[in-house]
């Protein structure tokens, strides 16, 4: 700790300790904030996405030891633009389906101190799911999603899944300024059912020609995107049997050949990460990676209604192991509570 701190603490944006330190802080009582633009203490520039904090002097003392971090003081407010985070509230979906994904995300967003709520089916059908500030669906496929155990296998409590019900309630929600954060294999029941104008390019793919079972993939993030703070220009990304998108683009010809037809309106999506040009391959073993992946979307940001869904090619919390990713996750959590 050094420096006063009349007005607060600041903290780099760049290690996920930052995170819970900043949770830890928000359920003590305190308050806490993000800059939006680079600011200058002395001889150390904070980056967009630093945290600045307020709260208990001997809490965050304790955290300073605890966690290794370096919280440095602001005397007055800082000349340079910040807005208000709080403690997410966010739902995660739990299927009657067994399903490990969800077991680790909510292993990794427990471990930073975020807290959850977990949502079954008919919650997802009959809740009020604007109470959520974030919605999180963890990898799973469309049909286990959307009609789970049949009657057949298991108690009818335990049977069917989301439905056309909670199909349309999760839509309802993101359209009203929802945030519906989608990991891996159920992008494609996202991206089906929403209707949204992106595609996985490697969905109907034979094995033969593209084939990752568990390796890691290089990506470029986009820094400058509020949903990439913190992260590097560069990072590993866990593929496992995962996926990779492209922005759906207007056809004006087909069989019939080429007709006249009116620009479509810009669909309103913003790549967060993309899969490298080339050198794909930094651990493990790939067959199709360069002509499949390629410069193609590892994480969007797909404008639905006054919400937003956030697509994850990618798990980026898989087996709690990839840590260089988790801030991709925690970003998206933080922006779901800011006022537009």
């Amino acid at each position: 700790m050094s420096g006063k701190a009349d007005f607060g603490y600041l903290l780099d944006a760049n290690t996920n300790a930052s995170v819970v330190a900043t949770n830890r802080i928000l359920k003590a009582g305190g308050t806490a904030y993000r800059l939006q633009e680079s600011y200058k203490s002395g001889k150390v520039t904070f980056a967009p996405g630093s945290f600045i904090v307020k709260g208990d002097a001997k809490l965050i003392e304790s955290m300073a030891s605890e966690y290794g971090l370096e919280f440095t003081g602001l005397a007055s407010n800082p000349d340079a633009s910040f807005d208000q985070i709080k403690l997410p509230k966010i739902g995660l979906y739990k299927s009657w389906v067994a399903n490990m994904d969800e077991g680790w995300i909510r292993f990794v967003l427990d471990t930073y101190s975020f807290d959850l709520d977990t949502l079954h089916d008919a919650d997802i059908k009959t809740k009020d799911l604007s109470a959520y500030d974030a919605i999180i669906i963890p990898s799973q496929g469309t049909e286990s999603l959307l009609h789970g155990h049949d009657v057949l296998e298991m108690p009818e409590e335990y049977t069917g899944g989301l439905g056309l019900d909670g199909t349309m309630a999760l839509k309802k929600y993101t359209s009203n300024g929802g945030t519906l954060l989608v990991f891996d294999a159920a992008s494609d029941y996202v991206i089906d059912q929403f209707g949204l104008p992106v595609k996985n390019v490697v969905k109907d793919v034979s094995g033969r020609q593209f084939f990752i079972p568990g390796s890691l993939i290089k990506a470029v993030v986009d820094t400058s995107n509020p949903l990439a703070y913190g992260m590097q220009d560069t990072v590993a990304l866990s593929f496992n049997r995962s996926r990779a998108f492209e922005i759906i683009k207007q056809r004006k010809s087909g069989e019939g050949g080429k007709e006249e037809l009116p620009d479509a309106p810009k669909p309103v999506v913003d790549s967060v990460a993309q899969y490298a040009a080339k050198d794909l391959l930094m651990s493990g073993w790939a067959i199709g990676e360069d002509k499949y992946l390629a410069k193609k979307l590892a994480m969007a940001d797909v404008k639905f209604g006054e919400g937003s869904v956030i697509l994850y090619a990618f798990r980026p919390q898989f087996r709690a192991q990839p840590r260089a990713t988790y801030k991709l996750i925690f970003n998206a959590l933080y922006r779901s509570t800011m006022e537009e």
